[in-house]
């Protein structure tokens, strides 16, 4: 992702269920898949079920 504007993006971790979001993080309360959860230094920045919108979010990361 650095190269599209991205950068210090942690590993990515994968449920496989919305049981298994809200067991990880029962503080977000999940309640379709899929579910994308991507935080910052100050916690929870995006909560979607939409791909597109993580890839945004990536892609407008300022420098």
């Amino acid at each position: 992702m650095e190269e599209k504007g991205a950068r210090n993006v942690n590993p990515i971790i994968n449920r496989d269920s919305v049981e298994g979001f809200n067991k990880s993080y029962p503080q977000i309360e999940v309640k379709s898949a899929p579910a994308y959860l991507l935080f910052n230094q100050d916690g929870l920045a995006l909560k979607t079920t939409s791909f597109e919108e993580v890839v945004k979010l990536l892609n407008n990361e300022e420098r």
